[in-house]
Order: structure tokens, then C-alpha cells, then sequence
């Protein structure tokens, strides 16, 4: 399991609960994707059935419970998730996963159900409900969700809700150049990778590794680079040409190019604020100081639609559409 870094308070929370051993039956660990939600799930669930804890109430992670706990193989310990490829899971396989929660713990003093909430339609979520309003003696629920107004209001009310750390880019950053060590390929992307991040440890990991990512990056720096230096309609579909892009990458391209235009949206408002895309100051400043603002927020609200739009819309008329009112960025009124 990787290393928790921060959440050191709902993980004392936690811990204290496993020590006093009169838990909630539920508790809801909310945060952004990657910020280590199932890893405190598993740490505690390891607390509960550690069978040499130490005296804050941690688990001493190795001893066989915690151990098995830790790669998710102990038999008390069971994660609810959705199949591979698959977003949800099905209303079915959440009653069929709910039957073994009356059962008694078989290896330790008891039972932890991990449940990826984020992955629960709204049949599933009512299936839930009665397993966690009436929890079994010894049993807890963890419940891992990434946007809690997607739960029920049922399924929040009976649960203790905790939310994950957002790690400042600072941390982010040092925890990213330790794991890369003297990579040269890293040295540019992590400071990229912690700002957009979110303050998400594993989500900064994610990015970091994405040659996608830096690939989409680089085109869009030149696609503003060429809007900077006058380029119309046939250099910007040059750059990013509507008909080699398939729909992923139309999307991609779309999502980075809204990101660099709130940071220019936000310059042209805030003089000190800092770009999140843009590596260079010189293009960023100068990008900035040329644009309209309401031409900007029109073209953002364009972006917003298209990306709206994305799953069923033609890529090369969209992108088309796109090339042609990003030339007006820089036009005075």
C-alpha cells in the first residue's frame, strides 16, 4: 500500500474509535480522486482487527491480519467495487454483497465493508440503507465517495462523514521528486502535475505519468502560442488539425485549453495570479495582456459547451467551430 501522507486527524479519529472499539457504524470518506481514500479505509479497517495495536490505536501492519487487510485478501475485510471498465455497480451485485454482512467475524474480533460509494446509482444506494442504519454488533462500513452531493441525503445522515486533505503543492511536489529520483523527464512535469492536482497526492502521481497528458499540454501552449502571434483559421487547424482527432483527444485538447483560458481570464483580472499550464511567464503575460475579456469569457463559455457536448458531437465540426472564434481572442472590440 503506498505511504498516507497527511489525514493524520481522521486517521487519529479513526484509530481512536478502533481503540475504544465503539465505532459508528458508518463512516463516509470523501475526498478527490487519488487522495487516499481507500488506503484510510484499509488502515482503518486494520485497526479494528490488528491483534497487536498500539496504544493510540493504530494497527502495528504486520502481524497476518493487517498484513492481509493491507492487499485485500482477509476474509472479514470485504471491498464492494465496481467490475473493470465499468462506472457503476449494478443494484444486484450490491444486495448479493450486503447478504455477508450478518455474518459473524471468522479470523478477528470484526467485520469492515468497504464500499466504493462514488460507483452507486440511486438503486443501489437505497439498497443500501437498512445494512447501515442497523449495523451488526462488531461490524463497521466505510463508505469512499468523491463528490458527497451524489449521496443520498439518507445515506449521509447515518454516516460520519470525513474528508480527505488537500496537500499543498509544496508537499506534492517534494513526495513526487523523491519517488522520481534524477529522472531528467520528470524535472518539468511535476510542478505541473502538483498544480493541477487538487491537492491529490495519487492524482499528481497520475499525471505525472501521462505522456498523454504532456503530449495534449504541448499542443495546446503552441495552439496559444500561434493565436499570440496572429495565426488565423488554417494555422490553428494546423496545429490541432480537426480531422486527426479522434474523440478522446478533441476532449483532451478541449479540457486543457479551458484550463489555460481561466488562467488568462484570471491574469487579465488579477495581475499576480499564477498560471496552472503556461510554463513560460513571457507567453503567459503576453498572451494576457492582448486579450479581451469579454471575447475571453465568450470563448470559455464556448469551450463549456462543447465539452458539454463532447460524447455525441461531430469532432470536426466542433473543433472547427472552435478554430474559428479562437481567432477573435486578441481582436479589440
Amino acid at each position: 500500500m503506498e505511504e498516507i501522507i497527511g489525514n493524520r486527524e481522521t486517521l487519529a479519529l479513526l484509530y481512536g474509535a478502533a481503540k475504544s472499539e465503539k465505532p459508528a457504524g458508518c463512516y463516509i470518506i470523501a475526498g478527490a480522486e487519488g487522495s487516499g481514500k481507500r488506503s484510510i479505509a484499509r488502515l482503518a479497517a486494520a485497526a479494528f482487527c490488528c491483534v497487536s495495536r498500539h496504544p493510540d490505536g493504530s494497527p502495528c501492519l504486520t502481524c497476518r491480519n493487517c498484513r492481509n487487510i493491507l492487499s485485500g485478501t482477509h476474509v472479514d475485510v470485504r471491498e464492494l467495487n465496481p467490475e473493470k471498465d465499468k462506472k457503476w455497480i449494478p443494484v444486484e451485485d450490491v444486495r448479493q454483497f450486503l447478504k455477508v454482512t450478518y455474518l459473524a467475524p471468522v479470523e478477528g474480533d470484526w467485520r469492515a465493508y468497504l464500499i466504493d460509494a462514488s460507483a452507486l446509482n440511486t438503486q443501489g444506494q437505497n439498497a443500501l440503507l437498512k445494512s447501515i442504519e442497523e449495523v451488526r454488533p462488531r461490524s463497521v462500513f466505510f463508505l469512499m465517495a468523491t463528490d458527497l452531493s451524489a449521496l443520498l441525503p439518507t445515506v449521509r445522515s447515518r454516516s460520519v462523514i470525513l474528508k480527505t486533505e488537500a496537500l499543498s503543492s509544496d508537499i506534492i511536489c517534494g513526495a513526487l521528486q523523491k519517488e522520481a529520483g534524477n529522472r531528467a523527464k520528470y524535472a518539468e512535469r511535476i510542478p505541473v502535475a502538483a498544480a493541477l492536482s487538487r491537492g491529490s497526492l495519487g492524482m499528481a502521481r497520475k499525471l505525472l505519468h501521462s505522456d498523454r497528458f504532456f503530449s495534449t499540454r504541448a499542443t495546446v501552449l503552441s495552439y496559444f502560442d500561434t493565436i499570440l502571434s496572429g495565426g488565423g483559421f488554417i494555422k490553428l487547424c494546423a496545429v490541432a488539425p480537426p480531422g486527426a482527432m479522434n474523440r478522446q483527444e478533441y476532449i483532451d485538447f478541449l479540457t486543457m485549453a479551458r484550463t489555460c483560458l481561466r488562467d488568462l481570464l484570471r491574469r487579465k483580472n488579477d495581475p499576480g495570479a499564477a498560471p496552472l499550464i503556461f510554463p513560460d511567464e513571457e507567453l503567459f503575460s503576453d498572451l494576457a495582456t492582448v486579450i479581451h475579456l469579454r471575447r475571453g469569457v465568450e470563448l470559455f463559455d464556448l469551450t463549456e459547451e462543447l465539452l458539454a457536448n463532447a460524447d455525441n458531437a461531430n469532432v470536426f465540426t466542433g473543433l472547427s467551430r472552435y478554430h474559428r472564434g479562437m481567432q477573435g481572442l486578441t481582436k479589440n472590440e
